[in-house]
């Protein structure tokens, strides 16, 4: 799907930031858009958003 793809959008919550996991999606340098809530940890966000990614947040409850 990706290969077809025009742009590369994730759709995480804030719960899944900084949870370690063993499967990798995608790598950062291929995401071109991350929507999120805005209870995301904001040095996270600050870390995509400096590695050139878009980052759109969301109202959380």
């Amino acid at each position: 799907m990706k290969a077809s793809a025009k742009r590369t959008v994730m759709m995480i919550d804030s719960t899944k930031f900084g949870v370690c996991s063993s499967l990798t999606s995608f790598q950062l340098k291929e995401v071109d858009a991350v929507i999120t809530d805005d209870a995301a940890p904001a040095d996270i966000v600050e870390q995509i958003v400096n590695a050139g990614v878009e980052v759109h947040t969301v109202p959380s409850k």
